[in-house]
């Protein structure tokens, strides 16, 4: 009898120790810890890429069946055009379409001019929410972005693509297939809030015809080189 009680109490013991240790593994789970802008940002890379990888699937395979035909032609005109597309996606040509045009001053009279509240985090938030509202293609005053494009502080001063933004108001011409929609979004945004709070304003206009600047900034390519053929 003393023998069974024995076991019963071990084997009761030994369940409790392994259901305590299953509890503390659970628990041990690490939290995701980022904040919202962090998750809106993450959000919209990842859908940005996923249309990238889309368009050069579509590209790709387009490119393949014209290097299939045996009309050398036809072939030269294939990598033109894929060549422009590149060019276009890469910010490097002229763009115009529907889109609106934003305009950053200060909120009030009274506000320097040389917009001491704004900051690069806040144009880095401002561009992945008009990205977010379907935004296609912007430009920072005269600055085209591209997915390569930096957004830095210098001396308390907003760099975009190395160049540094003027003084207030400056404008930022948004291309869209639906600017009103994103013009309304826009105006009751998280981003209009957070300029209001630095003493800041956009002033958002819908434009039928909308041109953005190229990119003037070439790419350096680093790591490739061209091989020549036997």
């Amino acid at each position: 009898m003393k023998k069974m009680l024995s076991i019963t109490l071990v084997t009761a013991f030994l369940g409790f120790m392994v259901a305590l240790q299953f509890g503390v593994t659970k628990e041990d789970k690490p939290r995701d810890t980022r904040d919202i802008y962090q998750l809106q940002d993450d959000l919209t890379k990842a859908e940005k890429k996923h249309v990238q990888l889309n368009e050069q699937l579509s590209e790709s395979n387009r490119l393949l069946e014209g290097y299939e035909s045996d009309d050398t032609k036809s072939q030269l005109q294939t990598m033109k055009e894929a060549l422009d597309k590149q060019k276009e996606l890469a910010g490097e040509t002229v763009k115009a379409g529907t889109g609106v045009l934003v305009t950053v001053q200060a909120l009030a009279q009274g506000y320097s001019e040389a917009g001491e509240g704004l900051n690069a985090d806040l144009i880095r938030r401002l561009i992945n929410e008009l990205n977010t509202l379907g935004a296609t293609d912007i430009a920072i005053a005269d600055e085209r972005l591209t997915n390569r494009s930096p957004i830095r502080m210098v001396h308390e001063i907003v760099y975009v693509n190395d160049h540094p933004l003027p003084d207030l108001p400056f404008p930022i011409r948004v291309l869209t297939p639906h600017p009103s929609d994103l013009k309304k979004r826009l105006e009751v945004s998280e981003s209009m809030e957070d300029f209001a709070r630095e003493g800041l304003t956009m002033m958002v206009k819908v434009e039928d015809r909308l041109k953005l600047p190229a990119n003037g900034e070439s790419e350096k390519v680093e790591y490739m080189k061209p091989v020549k053929g036997d």
